[in-house]
């Protein structure tokens, strides 16, 4: 608040000093500057995404009205913030401003639209916190998204930029995650990328909770959903390997069995990369007598190797994957650690 004021103030000066109204962009950029947005796409964002009519205005004036209209715009709409040009998201020093921004408009919006409800006389308060639940949770899981779609080409990058990029993006996420613990339930079962998971589940510390309800997850009867939640099942229980994810890492075998005997391919090659990770995190445990992990997961492989019929092309595809996935297992677990099969 304080910078903002400060800004404000040095903005108003600016203006005084320019009384032709050609010079207002010049001193709202320098303003923009001020509070940290040095760059020129960050400094055009205003003329970009609003129409801000200043005609009859004199230069300050023109330029007050410019910079409210243009606050009373983002705490309108929070996500335009992110529709600035996606170079700007490339630039780990920038994307911080972004997400500082967005930080305060999403804290300024959520203030905003509590006042608005509560104004509300005519429905009763419960009805009214739900319904101020459910906007304020839909725009934040929009934002959340829109963050993973931004985040994902940095997974498959190993440089620094993409390294802090990613990190930057997951430290947002997870304190939104932490204030808001429904949004992270409401989040995975929107479903995202699946090659985001592990980049989640390593940097996003809240993930944790995903423990709490992926026995629901996994029960989803959409295939492309248990497919997404056996891949998050591996990934949570390998950051976190406790007897509770274990149980989990079960769940998602009995999936993985399913899809085979169903001859769901498509989720078989989406599911058996996670298959050396569930054995490499359980190599010798079995629950109450069961089979240990390590060997359930060779079974499963083999069941898959001899009892899918799948095309010529396909079955090529799918003999690649069992062949990778068990030589990783042999690497891993079998050969290491003495796990007999």
């Amino acid at each position: 608040v304080a910078k903002t004021s400060y800004s404000l103030l040095h903005y108003k000066s600016l203006v005084a000093c320019e009384e032709d109204a050609s010079c207002c962009s010049q001193s709202l950029f320098m303003g923009w500057k001020c509070w940290g947005w040095g760059a020129p796409e960050l400094g055009r964002l205003t003329g970009r995404v609003f129409d801000i009519n200043t005609s009859g205005l004199s230069g300050g004036e023109a330029f007050e009205y410019s910079l409210l209209s243009f606050h009373e715009s983002l705490s309108r709409d929070v996500l335009t913030i992110l529709s600035v040009d996606e170079h700007i998201f490339h630039e780990p020093s920038l994307l911080r401003i972004v997400l500082s921004c967005l930080a305060l408009y999403q804290t300024i919006s959520e203030t905003s639209l509590d006042h608005e409800v509560s104004k509300s006389q005519k429905m009763d308060e419960k009805l009214l916190d739900e319904q101020l639940s459910v906007i304020i949770n839909t725009q934040n899981s929009a934002i959340i998204q829109i963050l993973l779609e931004i985040c994902l080409p940095f997974v498959e990058e190993d440089s620094l930029i993409a390294i802090e990029n990613r990190k930057a993006i997951c430290q947002y996420i997870h304190r939104v995650f932490i204030k808001n613990t429904i949004l992270v339930k409401l989040v995975h079962f929107q479903g995202y990328n699946p090659k985001l998971i592990k980049c989640l589940v390593d940097n996003v510390p809240a993930m944790h909770i995903c423990r709490e309800w992926l026995p629901e997850l996994l029960s989803q009867p959409d295939p492309k959903t248990r497919s997404f939640a056996v891949l998050l099942a591996g990934h949570i229980a390998h950051k976190w390997p406790l007897k509770e994810t274990e149980k989990l890492v079960n769940l998602a075998l009995h999936r993985v069995r399913e899809a085979a005997s169903s001859d769901d391919r498509t989720s078989l090659r989406e599911m058996i990369p996670i298959l050396p990770i569930m054995a490499a995190t359980f190599p010798r445990t079995g629950l109450e007598g069961a089979v240990p992990v390590a060997e359930q997961t060779v079974k499963i492989l083999v069941q898959i190797k001899f009892d899918t019929s799948t095309a010529e092309d396909e079955e090529e595809k799918l003999d690649g994957l069992i062949d990778e996935a068990m030589t990783a297992i042999m690497e891993r677990v079998l050969l290491l650690q003495g796990v007999a099969v």
